[in-house]
């Protein structure tokens, strides 16, 4: 991506730290020959003179880059609200674990120069999209994953699960996920799934805690349909990256396939994943025998 001269900026108003960063660096980079554009919610912060504050999904249209404060969750909510502009986004993580957030608060003064003055690598990341069938409700957009699950029912709920209008399987289990290879280092891991580069064009079919011990987890090919609905009997909650959104009945049916357009996420590190994955799970470290560590 060529040097960004509009930026778009997004937070997570439920972080505390957001309310300190976030103003404190709009004052700093406001001097800058660029345009900033905020969204508006952040306006309940503190509004600075001389900044537009209007909604992100506007701001998305307008922008060359947006950077999202908070961390994962919030950048997620980010790309869901960027939608089909395909704006890229750069992560500032305030809080602590993290794989998409790519920058601190500290590293982002270090380097907004150079984000505004270098061409920055991007990522596309497919996105999950999700419509029930006869409804007016609008598509549903996941990066990380979509989740049917028994919710606060104590017994097991059964799925029944097709690919490309061909039967799979009937699950029956605490909920199933459908990941994308961003996501298969979230829920779906602790689940049991796979981790996939999270480039790969591909689908993970993942129950959960499946009643029968043959259900495992499945990979797919990206440009798979997959469709979801519960036997007579049962429903499901409907999960888009770690958020309710809806709930599936019996005689409902959910389309899941790759939506037609990307998650753009900046690469601003240049880190390969493999090298992330052995900072947040800690690989190569020994605790009985530190002098063994790589």
């Amino acid at each position: 991506m060529n040097s960004p001269r509009r930026i778009g900026i997004f937070a997570n108003l439920h972080k505390p730290k957001v309310w300190e960063e976030v103003p404190k660096y709009l004052r700093w980079i406001a001097d800058r020959d660029i345009e900033i554009v905020i969204d508006e919610a952040i306006a309940k912060i503190e509004k600075i003179d001389g900044l537009e504050y209007i909604p992100l999904t506007e701001a998305a249209k307008r922008v060359d880059l947006i950077l999202s404060f908070g961390g994962d969750g919030t950048l997620l909510r980010c790309v869901n609200e960027v939608g089909n502009s395909e704006t890229p986004i750069l992560g500032i993580n305030l809080g602590s674990l993290g794989y998409l957030a790519e920058l601190s608060i500290t590293e982002l003064y270090r380097h907004t120069d150079t984000i505004l003055n270098c061409d920055i690598p991007i990522e596309n990341r497919l996105l999950l999209r999700a419509i029930k069938k006869d409804s007016e409700n609008k598509p549903l957009l996941a990066l990380n994953d979509f989740v049917f699950d028994r919710g606060d029912h104590s017994r097991t709920i059964r799925i029944r699960t097709s690919i490309d209008g061909i039967y799979l399987n009937t699950y029956t289990a605490d909920g199933i996920i459908l990941s994308t290879p961003t996501g298969s280092t979230g829920y779906s891991l602790s689940a049991g799934g796979p981790i996939l580069e999270p480039t790969l064009d591909a689908l993970i079919i993942n129950p959960i805690c499946p009643h029968t011990l043959a259900h495992r987890p499945v990979v797919v090919r990206g440009d798979r349909k997959l469709t979801i609905e519960t036997d007579p009997g049962f429903t499901a909650n409907v999960m888009v990256d770690g958020e309710y959104v809806d709930t599936l009945e019996y005689g409902q049916t959910m389309e899941i396939s790759r939506a037609p357009f990307a998650a753009k996420l900046v690469n601003f590190t240049g880190k390969l994943f493999y090298q992330v994955l052995r900072e947040k799970l800690r690989w190569g470290e020994d605790s009985r025998h530190p002098e063994r560590e790589n």
